[in-house]
């Protein structure tokens, strides 16, 4: 997490207004495959989960207590 922290810092402090504007903006078909990929993967790791609690292995069970929280 420390990692993550410095490297996030060093790109807010670096030029990135410059690199940001050579960018061009995400197309609607852009935007919804990335909502549509977001929620695959949401749904195969909710899916994941419950395989492993009803594995019975000890703790397995644990994101779906989070889950349910």
């Amino acid at each position: 997490m420390l990692i993550l922290c410095i490297i996030g810092t060093f790109d807010l402090l670096s030029d990135a207004n410059e690199r940001d504007k050579a960018l061009q903006p995400m197309t609607d078909t852009g935007i919804l495959v990335t909502i549509l990929a977001y929620c695959g993967l949401l749904a195969i790791l909710l899916w994941l989960s419950v395989l492993m609690a009803d594995s019975g292995i000890p703790g397995t069970n644990l994101p779906l207590i989070f889950i349910s929280s």
